[in-house]
């Protein structure tokens, strides 16, 4: 039997790439189950957290948008965050004219993203793309529905023994001003503090007093290359790519959300739903 030739094997070996990171991982969603250990919480809560829904067909028609948020609530949370990009405005591409037809009505998105529901409720801040594509008019959409949006606000979110503070900030990766300082005045000591934004990037201004941020945008740079790492994340801190970190005694959870940004493509970076379970530190 003849030897086959390498480059055939190479040719095989980049088509199968392109399938699974171009078509399938794109298309696949997990479940990702973290355990974080709350300072001054008095009852273990369980949170779901999503990220960067920014659906662009044919990878997020709305039908699977709706099918997320489903799955999301099959997992029965007591509180739900959402951390922004809920449109997606391809910019550079849409000028292009190479995505026309593409983009998801952000009215889909945000009443599939209404199908959650929770005791303690859902909290949301906005994200670049939803300014890009029309910043009043997903604040209109998000305010039709029960979910709280927080733009530079805190509210108490409540149940039974089940409390904390829910901060949201405007995003930092628009030319939009945002107030940390304060947004957390609007908190006191009755429960902890967990803040969204959009980006990680604030977390280095984050003061002590809050026990938690949550963000997105980043997508976890979308690919992961073995002993390379994450050839692109589009922010400053690039060590907040994504996942769990623990610093200055306080702590932050990046989600790679769902959608994808520019580039069509996902490598050993799924997306994601985030179920956080909250318990009281010891």
């Amino acid at each position: 039997m003849k030897n086959i030739p390498f480059f055939k094997i190479t040719i095989v070996l980049v088509g199968l790439f392109l399938i699974y990171a171009c078509w399938i991982e794109p298309r696949s969603l997990v479940i990702k189950t973290s355990t974080l250990q709350i300072p001054g919480l008095k009852q273990p809560i369980k949170a779901v957290l999503i990220g960067d829904p920014q659906p662009m067909k044919p990878f997020w028609p709305a039908e699977r948008i709706r099918w997320v948020m489903d799955t999301a609530q099959e997992q029965k949370p007591d509180i739900v965050f959402f951390v922004g990009d809920y449109a997606y405005e391809p910019s550079v591409l849409g000028k292009m004219g190479l995505t026309s037809g593409l983009m998801v009505n952000p009215a889909d998105t945000v009443f599939a993203m209404a199908r959650i529901h929770a005791p303690m409720g859902s909290y949301a801040v906005l994200g670049n793309h939803d300014w890009w594509w029309n910043g009043p008019e997903m604040i209109r959409l998000i305010q039709q529905t029960h979910i709280h949006l927080l733009r530079d606000h805190a509210i108490l979110a409540q149940h039974g023994e089940q409390k904390l503070w829910v901060a949201g900030l405007e995003d930092m990766a628009t030319p939009l001003p945002y107030d940390l300082p304060g947004t957390l005045r609007q908190t006191n000591g009755q429960a902890p503090v967990v803040l969204l934004s959009h980006s990680p990037d604030i977390f280095p201004e984050v003061p002590a007093q809050v026990a938690l941020t949550l963000a997105g945008h980043t997508h976890g740079g979308q690919v992961y290359i073995p002993f390379i790492g994450r050839p692109v994340v589009p922010i400053r801190h690039k060590q907040y790519a994504v996942g769990h970190f623990n610093e200055r005694g306080h702590q932050l959870f990046v989600t790679s959300g769902i959608g994808i940004s520019m580039i069509p493509i996902r490598f050993l970076t799924p997306p994601e739903i985030v179920v956080l379970n909250l318990i009281p530190a010891h």
